[in-house]
């Protein structure tokens, strides 16, 4: 009996020892950095009046593990409206590291993932009479365009707006209209 009150005693002090660290989004990051809600509609319009049409089709939080540090995310799945190719589908993530904030996104029917934080930035750009300032481009290598599949060639994102205008390699510029 006392020797299995020992082995409970360790394993209490082992368990006690070993800590974890969660970074967690504070209140005033959710506000600057969740950007989309739950089915929002994302309408944007070509220089022909022609429409295409996103939803926000899914907002998931969760907890990316490295080792005994657990990293709070939050994804927001985006999805072309009358699509059912299997690049349809894209995304719009931020992820606590630390002291800092990391985006990303994926937009629809454009071959890269891009890295908001670490990306280089348009310093000034100007957006429907507004002067943005720190604007992120992704651009597709040639290489990985496909007509069929990833036509979209490049994607504009403002940490407030969101991806706010694409083009694609029809020369069409597809600006956000609401």
């Amino acid at each position: 009996m006392k020797f299995n009150y020992i082995f409970l005693l360790l394993g209490l002090f082992v368990l006690g020892s070993c800590s974890s660290t969660y970074n967690e989004f504070t209140d005033l990051e959710l506000a600057e950095y969740q950007i989309y809600t739950q089915n929002q509609q994302l309408i944007f319009a070509n220089a022909s009046g022609q429409t295409e049409r996103y939803q926000i089709s899914g907002v998931f939080g969760g907890y990316n593990e490295s080792g005994d540090t657990y990293n709070e995310l939050v994804r927001d799945n985006i999805i072309k409206l009358n699509d059912s190719s299997a690049y349809n589908k894209g995304y719009y993530q931020i992820l606590k590291d630390g002291d800092a904030v990391l985006t990303s996104f994926l937009w629809p029917h454009h071959a890269l993932e891009k890295s908001v934080t670490n990306s280089p930035k348009i310093p000034l750009y100007v957006f429907n009479g507004d002067t943005l300032l720190n604007v992120t481009l992704s651009v597709t290598p040639p290489l990985l365009i496909d007509s069929a599949n990833t036509y979209v060639d490049s994607v504009y994102f403002h940490q407030s707006l969101g991806i706010f205008k694409y083009t694609d390699i029809y020369n069409n510029t597809w600006t956000k209209t609401n």
